[in-house]
């Protein structure tokens, strides 16, 4: 017997062509109902080939197990979702698939793919996830509530050890649900994602210090990836957080608790690419950048004041600075530049991994930045303060760059944003902006008490690596004074230089700019010049 091959088959091609289905609502359903495998509680069995039926698909006899069938047909309620929500599908024929999913819902097809999830076969466990993601985002927009089987199965799942089958396809299902809300302006002004973060604040918390307080080695690739997976998302909580001010306990808790916690993972046996996310995401969240490769267009921050997020984020920024202090940036690993896509690249330069190095800088600096406003808001008389502060961090910061770099005699300190964020143009922008703002809200660190240009050079803005003048000069050097590149970078929507550019020729008034990077880029090329100068008279040819 073929079974029920031939009419999936069939199906497949109508609904890629978005053409009427011959068959009744309810026939079409049937055929779409997943079956459960005997096997599917095991997980390992169901992939052995039982109940084999032997077709022959255009002439080709083919093998067909139960769970090709179960995957077949939870790939074709994926795209009749996706038909059925498209506005170019002829209205008619939307309104025939969108029954078809209505009756699969009221035959329990949520209930079925819930008790496919619960399977160490990961290729099932992970189509089965997004066919619920799916079904939970169609009952979102088109039905205007919320799915009762799915946020019990989360919340069911959270409540139970981490290393439960559930716990990935779970982690998927929340961030594709999310992220859908946040993409569709349909459903994020609604009241269901408060609904769905309500009824999950009690258990997040105490889920995720789970995780990440029980990293024992040896850890093997499911728990570093379920790992990877729950800092993922953490960063679509953020996003939410920014871009809807959702001002609920789930989302503010991950920047005031779960993100500080995520910290100590630089000091337990993970795998260097879940290192490496923490760092990328605490960047991201510390610039009002969380989301910025799935959102439709970035967070517009402008006239969008929100006091409890900067709280949240002073939390954070406080939590990363008292880490630093403590030698945290030790902790921080530096492999080889990776290859791209992950595979093997031996014909790859050798040198330090600069995404991670960057991150971190900027991260340091963005907490930096954060307090020093914040005290700047709080009044008075914390100039000493923050000006005693400032070298200890920008010591540690310099120290941990030449530790990677290899960077023993620098001809200039300020040269570290260069060399650091020489491969990441958006980065170094981000730093030098963040650098200058400190520079302008300290006065002290530009303050000269003698006219001897030698003494320039021992300012605190120098010594601390961050005189605004030197770095926008070793920015035109590298990029060699090209008029056209810079050109490209004001005009550039992925970049900040514009306002950067605009904040560094009023630092000193425009009139007085000009005459002052001249100045500035005199002295350098002087020290560079008396650098190379005793370089080579103590190593002679």
């Amino acid at each position: 017997m073929e079974g029920p091959f031939p009419g999936l088959r069939e199906l497949h091609k109508k609904l890629l062509l978005a053409a009427p289905l011959h068959e009744d609502g309810q026939a079409s359903a049937a055929l779409l109902m997943p079956c459960i495998p005997s096997e599917v509680g095991d997980g390992s069995a169901i992939q052995e080939n039982v109940q084999v039926t032997n077709l022959c698909l255009d002439g080709a006899p083919t093998t067909w197990v139960p769970r090709d069938l179960t995957l077949l047909q939870l790939s074709l309620i994926q795209i009749l979702i996706i038909k059925a929500e498209n506005l170019c599908t002829e209205s008619h024929i939307r309104c025939q698939y969108s029954q078809v999913v209505e009756l699969l819902q009221q035959n329990g097809v949520d209930k079925t793919i819930i008790g496919l999830l619960n399977t160490s076969d990961k290729v099932l466990s992970h189509i089965s996830s997004k066919c619920l993601s799916y079904l939970v985002l169609y009952q979102l927009k088109f039905q205007n509530e919320v799915n009762a089987r799915w946020i019990q199965f989360c919340l069911n799942t959270l409540s139970e050890d981490p290393g439960s089958h559930t716990v990935m396809p779970c982690l998927m299902s929340l961030i594709s649900v999310y992220k859908g809300i946040l993409v569709d302006e349909r459903i994020r002004k609604g009241d269901h994602l408060l609904q769905i973060m309500l009824a999950l604040e009690d258990v997040f918390e105490g889920f995720c210090s789970t995780c990440m307080t029980e990293c024992q080695p040896p850890l093997g690739a499911e728990s570093s990836s379920r790992l990877s997976c729950l800092l993922d998302l953490l960063e679509v909580l953020v996003a939410l957080r920014i871009e809807l001010k959702l001002n609920v306990s789930l989302c503010k808790r991950v920047l005031s608790v779960i993100l500080p916690q995520a910290l100590n993972l630089m000091s337990v046996p993970v795998p260097y690419f879940v290192k490496k996310q923490v760092i990328l995401v605490l960047k991201r969240c510390l610039l009002y950048k969380a989301g910025e490769d799935f959102l439709p267009s970035p967070h517009n921050l402008f006239n969008q004041q929100d006091a409890a997020l900067d709280e949240e984020l002073a939390v954070l920024a406080t939590t990363l600075l008292n880490a630093v202090q403590q030698g945290w940036l030790l902790q921080v690993p530096s492999c080889g530049r990776s290859s791209s896509f992950g595979g093997a690249n031996e014909g790859s330069e050798p040198g330090p991994d600069l995404v991670i190095l960057g991150a971190a800088s900027l991260s340091v600096l963005k907490a930096l930045e954060i307090q020093f406003r914040n005290k700047a808001c709080g009044g008075i008389g914390q100039g000493d303060a923050e000006f005693s502060e400032m070298p200890v961090y920008m010591a540690h910061l310099l120290n941990f760059l030449k530790r990677h770099l290899g960077w023993k005699e620098p001809v200039h300190f300020c040269e570290w944003v260069s060399l650091t964020f020489i491969e990441q143009d958006d980065d170094m922008l981000e730093v030098a902006k963040s650098l200058l703002q400190m520079y302008l809200h300290n006065p002290r660190l530009h303050s000269s008490t003698s006219g001897d240009e030698n003494d320039i050079w021992k300012l605190p803005s120098h010594q601390c690596g961050m005189n605004p003048h030197c770095i926008f000069l070793l920015l035109l050097k590298n990029v060699l004074f090209d008029a056209s590149v810079l050109l490209d970078f004001l005009i550039s929507s992925e970049t900040c230089f514009l306002e950067y550019f605009v904040r560094q020729w009023t630092c000193h008034g425009h009139k007085n700019a000009v005459h002052m990077w001249i100045h500035q880029w005199c002295l350098v090329q002087k020290m560079i010049s008396n650098h190379y100068f005793h370089t080579v008279k103590a190593h002679p040819l």
